[in-house]
């Protein structure tokens, strides 16, 4: 029986990869930190490690157990003001199992990152175009450094290099909106949870790519059987804008959409405003990650991931986002 160790087991993705691995007749051993709710993993026969990313004792502990198979999808999404923590997490994190996973022999690991790490869509010269969707090899679009989170996963993927330079085995799997039920944190959905909650008043210019949570485990797991050493595989579903989007959601709620539409400019200096004055201009921190979008299309292109994983075409989406909705109608 293969073991396999995932990290960020507790999150919404890690607990639907770790249900999938059961399922399948995979050994298991969930590492989490202390705090973690164990909600979404409760029932589950897997070996729990509790820990840190930042601790090399409890990853060695982790280790001990011997996978075979490594999933490292732990990370920190928020940085709030602590970017010393976040960079510490999501690249020192990464650099610590890397080198665990090398002194224990690991044969494989899949490393979750975000497809945000390729940048955005290009903006047709045509504006009653749709913009022209990332792919696979798209380079890393410089204004979005000033984004925390999606930096600190380059880095980590840039991690990789060094490890592949000893002959480790490593691919890697970049999602980007990832929706269904289970999001127990509110950290993917975040938006739709929102929504539910409170709808918002305006729209933003720009737009996401959603796909639901079980096609991101199946790639990931695809990524184990199929995926080349050293490449990274897009994993995306549909492009919606984000009045589309909200469209959508109000459509399967039974609720208003929103009806303006903030200038970009205006979001922007907005967002500015907000980071530098925190405690003056209160927003909520949903609103607040909606704002710093503005203008951007987050549209990405995977067929050609799709296929080199054997995946089928992406889902219908509003199945995925009424099903998210429900989930939240359940579990408030």
């Amino acid at each position: 029986m293969t073991t396999i160790l995932v990290t960020g087991a507790t999150g919404f993705i890690g607990s639907a990869l770790c249900r999938e691995l059961c399922e399948r007749g995979y050994q298991v051993i969930g590492f989490h930190r202390f705090s973690s709710s164990l909600k979404m993993i409760e029932g589950l026969p897997i070996q729990r490690v509790i820990g840190d990313l930042t601790d090399e004792s409890s990853i060695e502990n982790a280790f001990s157990y011997h996978p075979e198979i490594v999933f490292h999808l732990g990370a920190q999404q928020f940085s709030g003001r602590n970017l010393t923590r976040l960079m510490d997490v999501n690249v020192g994190g990464t650099r610590r199992i890397f080198q665990a996973s090398f002194n224990a022999h690991v044969k494989r690991i899949i490393l979750m990152s975000s497809a945000v790490t390729m940048g955005t869509a290009e903006l047709s010269p045509d504006r009653h175009r749709s913009p022209i969707p990332v792919g696979e090899t798209h380079g890393w679009d410089r204004t979005l450094e000033s984004w925390p989170f999606a930096w600190s996963k380059l880095l980590a993927e840039y991690e990789t290099q060094w490890a592949i330079a000893y002959g480790m085995d490593i691919v890697i799997c970049n999602p980007m909106f990832v929706i269904g039920p289970g999001d127990y944190y509110r950290r993917n959905t975040g938006l739709i949870a929102r929504f539910h909650d409170k709808p918002p008043k305006f729209f933003i210019e720009g737009g996401i790519n959603l796909i639901h949570v079980n096609e991101v485990v199946q790639g990931l797991i695809q990524a184990m059987n199929y995926g080349e050493k050293g490449r990274r595989y897009l994993l995306s579903g549909t492009d919606r804008s984000f009045q589309q989007f909200f469209g959508d959601l109000a459509k399967l709620s039974g609720t208003p959409a929103p009806r303006m539409q903030l200038p970009t400019s205006f979001s922007n200096r907005l967002y500015a405003y907000r980071n530098r004055h925190p405690d003056l201009f209160p927003v909520e921190k949903t609103d607040i990650n909606l704002l710093r979008m503005a203008g951007k299309y987050f549209y990405y292109d995977g067929k050609n991931s799709r296929l080199a994983l054997h995946l089928p075409p992406p889902q219908p989406i509003e199945p995925a986002l009424q099903e998210t909705l429900n989930w939240f109608r359940e579990n408030k």
